[in-house]
């Protein structure tokens, strides 16, 4: 198809069905009426010296006026070949010199360095924020105002001394207000002492509570007994009654069986635990609220434990390897393990159920020894002194009874001999 533009020679389509243009030397600004001009690219480029053109097709009849100039320019650039140039489409290229006495000369490529990976140093707590100090407040209501009084310093020490958190008193507004400061280790720290002061205003215990600053899985489930089954008046306090049983009785045997904290205050109920620990328990006062009886929950509580103390039984013994190779890489030895979470002070409280690749045979020979055998021997003679004292006393006392009586029963034949005598 032709051009508007008298100085396009063509327009066509290539194989991608793309347009394309041919233009004029006269049109690319190379030539003027036949004639090259001093600031024609032909003059800037020398013609293309040195330089060789590739992916032209020069067999195209639109690319006919381009094939002399081109491949005389490719012939300059290449100096032992020449090309024969002909009307036809054809083009041939005949070598100088014979194929196999052609010299190549690969120049190796200079291999490139790429630049080293930056180092970036890990970002402080306080960095992360960009420098800004982070806030939380816990709101402290009116029944717990005396208790936090009494027990401020226990909450202030982990608080301030171990996870590096400051915190004050607002007397005022009534709330405890924390904030991270620069030689904060982690900055998960402040929501974890915001945790801590907001159980033991659900009514915790300090001692309970403090386990939220040690252990990461652990989490407090609040809710109401209405959400359970709506109750009113004395349905309402039996209930209550029934969850807590006779002197707490049913709420210790819950919290023993399923390894939790519970508290009741009047319609609410705060269980504290793991994810796992704390849907058992909420299981068992669900139950008790929509009326079981204590011992069909104590039977199902049985019957939970029972199945987790299957399931986590043969971890035990790795948990007593590992807590051993702990005692065995600090420096510690002839002790107890577990007596090494709580005397010592360990980089990581996680306790994985595996040995370490470290320990070697000697290592577990002294495990098995030390640990289980010594152990094993110190209370099973401990069994035995103990149940041979008892045979003894046993023994003592039934002679001691049977010589009374039979004491007793010497005066009375005596008595009775010397009253038939008179």
């Amino acid at each position: 198809m032709g051009a508007e533009n008298p100085n396009v020679v063509s327009v066509f389509l290539n194989k991608g069905h793309e347009l394309q243009t041919t233009r004029s030397w006269e049109f690319l600004g190379l030539e003027s009426d036949g004639v090259v001009p001093k600031d024609s690219i032909w003059e800037k480029a020398r013609y293309g010296e040195g330089v060789i053109i590739a992916n032209i097709d020069t067999e195209s009849e639109t690319a006919s006026n381009l094939r002399p100039p081109l491949l005389t320019v490719i012939a300059a650039a290449l100096g032992n070949i020449s090309f024969s140039v002909s009307d036809s489409t054809c083009c041939r290229m005949e070598s100088n010199q014979a194929a196999s006495s052609m010299d190549v000369d690969t120049v190796p490529s200079e291999v490139k360095l790429l630049p080293p990976k930056p180092k970036f140093e890990p970002l402080k707590p306080h960095e992360m924020s960009d420098g800004q100090v982070q806030f939380r407040k816990v709101n402290v209501p009116p029944h717990r105002y005396t208790p936090l009084k009494k027990a401020w310093m226990d909450i202030y020490t982990p608080i301030y001394e171990q996870m590096k958190i400051d915190v004050r008193m607002n007397l005022k507004g009534r709330r405890i207000e924390l904030k991270t400061r620069p030689d904060t280790p982690d900055i998960s720290n402040l929501q974890k002492c915001a945790d801590f002061a907001h159980a033991f205003m659900l009514g915790f215990d300090v001692i309970d509570a403090i386990a939220l600053l040690r252990l990461d899985e652990l989490y407090i489930e609040s809710f109401e007994i209405k959400d359970v089954k709506t109750l009113r008046g004395d349905h309402l306090s039996r209930a209550i009654g029934r969850l807590s049983g006779k002197g707490g009785k049913t709420k210790f045997a819950i919290e023993n069986a399923s390894k939790t904290r519970i508290v009741i205050a009047d319609t609410k109920i705060h269980i504290l635990g793991s994810f796992s620990n704390i849907k058992i328990a909420r299981d068992s006062l669900c139950s008790l609220i929509l009326g079981s009886p204590a011992g069909k929950v104590y039977s199902k509580l049985r019957a939970v434990t029972a199945r987790l103390a299957e399931r986590h039984e043969p971890y035990f013994v790795l948990i007593v390897l590992e807590l051993t190779c702990i005692g065995i890489k600090y420096g510690v030895s002839n002790t107890n393990p577990f007596q090494q979470l709580t005397d010592m002070s360990l980089p990581s409280t996680n306790i994985a159920f595996h040995v370490s690749g470290v320990v070697g045979c000697e290592a577990l020979l002294w495990i098995l020894l030390n640990e289980f055998l010594w152990y094993s021997i110190i209370n099973l003679l401990l069994l035995l002194l103990a149940s041979s004292f008892f045979f003894n006393y046993t023994a003592n006392i039934t002679q001691m009874f049977r010589s009374t009586i039979s004491s007793a029963d010497q005066m009375t034949n005596m008595e009775s001999h010397d009253e038939a005598q008179v």
